[in-house]
């Protein structure tokens, strides 16, 4: 017996898809292989940085990545950027923004208040930056609250969003581990075996493509290095008038979004502020900054940043030791390990009933964070499907 459409992985991809497929009355098995509900606490609290501690939600080894209901919007930092107005032209999406805001109806999106660090950052930022729209809205640059996928302050996860009132024909199986692709048939870890009509690969840069490896469909060699935004951490130990105090509010509630104007006219620079990352062996508390080039190799925008946010942390009262560091964040924008070799498409070159829907075919690294535009790029293939 045929289950229609079998989904592998239920990430923001995956579940932006399969709720896509299940919306137009289509058959759709959507396979994860980590845990599901309910979540730990420590995934629901408002300061995200719990997360990396639930080690059932994440893969082994580097470099990190989330497993379980939801992918990334279970685990990470719930920041939610709109498209940037660049790629839909580049990409050749015009359809982009209806879709952007069909998912955006369904997410949960809320602001929450800056604490005295970001405080006293966004007055350096002020001075020669004006106040932005929030992070969902598409060409959001300036000083802009970050909007962030939550409910009544607790995250609201992409499953949350599209799991929990799915029409019947959508099953969602937890704990289903995929081994291989063989013919129609997904074959689970436990040697389970699930026909399938068409299969959408979801489960991220890494793993969709190691699965299409393992299932012979594709020659690793066509497996390309995944694409990420550089990022530099700069790391603050703060005063007590900085420092955040009794229960943790969100680390980061802010982000500067600009056009440097090294090499190109739209936005290539994003800077977020985090209140909290932690504290020292003494027992105080630090603050960071994420620099981040929104391009694959930009050298001269990081150092542009770097030097903008050391001089402004040089001017504030109440930040001392100033340290930087590399990859603090617990989730990196891994994209297009696939875009080259698969031309353009989604579907798998010798295998038109496999598809590859997540980002490793984004058609390129975002000039954003990535999760909406790896959802709206769902959203399009479930509709044309």
């Amino acid at each position: 017996m045929s289950n229609g459409v079998v989904v592998v992985g239920a990430g923001p991809a995956g579940c932006v898809a399969a709720r896509t497929l299940a919306d137009r009355g289509i058959d759709v098995t959507l396979l994860e292989a980590g845990p599901g509900h309910p979540r730990p606490a420590e995934l629901d609290a408002i300061n995200h940085l719990r997360a990396a501690a639930v080690q059932q939600w994440w893969w082994d080894g580097p470099p990190r990545r989330a497993r379980g209901l939801g992918g990334g919007s279970a685990v990470n930092g719930m920041v939610v950027s709109g498209i940037d107005p660049l790629d839909v032209r580049r990409w050749e999406w015009p359809d982009a923004y209806d879709h952007q805001q069909a998912i955006l109806d369904r997410l949960h999106i809320e602001l929450v208040q800056p604490g005295p660090f970001t405080l006293a950052f966004g007055q350096m930022v002020g001075r020669g930056f004006t106040e932005g729209p929030p992070t969902a809205i598409s060409d959001s640059r300036g000083w802009s609250p970050l909007s962030l996928a939550m409910r009544d302050g607790r995250r609201f996860s992409v499953a949350d969003a599209f799991l929990a009132d799915a029409p019947s024909c959508l099953t969602v199986r937890t704990g289903a581990e995929v081994d291989r692709i063989d013919g129609n048939e997904v074959v689970l870890a436990d040697g389970d075996r699930i026909e399938a009509d068409h299969v959408a690969l979801a489960a991220g840069s890494f793993n969709s493509a190691a699965l299409l490896v393992r299932s012979g469909l594709i020659d690793q060699g066509l497996v390309a290095e995944p694409l990420n935004h550089s990022t530099t951490v700069v790391v603050a130990q703060l005063s007590d008038e900085l420092q955040v105090t009794g229960e943790l509010g969100a680390p980061s509630s802010r982000l500067l979004r600009t056009a440097t104007g090294i090499g190109v006219k739209w936005v290539d620079l994003q800077i977020m502020v985090l209140d909290y990352t932690g504290d020292t062996d003494e027992g105080r508390r630090h603050g960071a900054v994420i620099i981040s080039a929104l391009e694959p190799v930009r050298k001269k925008v990081m150092i542009a940043g770097i030097n903008l946010v050391l001089r402004w942390l040089a001017e504030m009262p109440g930040v001392g030791k100033i340290t930087l560091g590399e990859d603090q964040t617990p989730v990196s924008h891994q994209c297009c390990t696939l875009t080259e070799a698969f031309e353009g498409g989604r579907v798998v070159p010798g295998a038109s009933h496999v598809s590859v829907i997540d980002a490793a075919t984004l058609p390129a690294l975002p000039h954003t964070n990535p999760m909406l535009p790896i959802m709206i790029g769902a959203r399009r293939w479930g509709k044309l499907f």
